[in-house]
């Protein structure tokens, strides 16, 4: 019986002392000061050896009014290599949500991204280079329906295709 108990009081302080010593992955188990107030990702993409997050936040020098899209890039070990913030240029606030708003890779190595307007009706499409640094946005403003969510983005050989959901005007929900 001794013996026993011994055997378990051992294996449990063994398994402790292994389970204290393993750190998996530690970048990813911290914060990063990004010097952007209220940031936070809602997408994340593993492209490679990188892993892109696709998120928002606020400038740091404004008081939570102007919105826009933060884009982020870790390495494997969750170091951040790169982040960038995009606002919207005409006053507008760039928005994704849970549910909607969507990242992908691109052929050229780069990455593609929607997001829609917080205050107007337009949806986006965001071209940005494998740095993170802006290609091309292409609005797509809508004057008939009352939002614009959902939004996929799928690259072709000839452009890109946008899909999802709009709300029209009766309310309803359209795919």
């Amino acid at each position: 019986m001794l013996m026993k108990t011994c055997t378990k009081k051992f294996l449990l302080l063994f398994f402790l002392f292994v389970y204290t010593s393993v750190d998996g992955q530690p970048g990813f188990n911290m914060l990063h000061d990004l010097d952007l107030p209220t940031n936070h990702l809602r997408k994340m993409l593993v492209h490679n050896d990188t892993v892109i997050g696709y998120g928002l936040a606020y400038p740091s020098d404004t008081v939570g009014s102007r919105q826009g899209l933060l884009l982020t890039k870790f390495d494997s070990n969750g170091v951040l290599l790169k982040s960038n913030l995009l606002l919207e240029p005409f006053g507008d606030f760039y928005s994704i949500g849970k549910n909607w708003g969507d990242i992908t890779t691109t052929f050229d190595g780069g990455y593609a991204m929607t997001a829609s307007a917080l205050v107007g009706n337009s949806a986006y499409l965001i071209k940005i280079d494998h740095d993170l640094e802006v290609e091309f946005i292409k609005e797509y403003p809508d004057t008939v329906n009352l939002s614009n969510f959902s939004y996929k983005v799928l690259e072709t050989k000839d452009g890109y295709l946008l899909y999802g959901d709009i709300q029209m005007p009766d309310f309803n929900l359209r795919s």
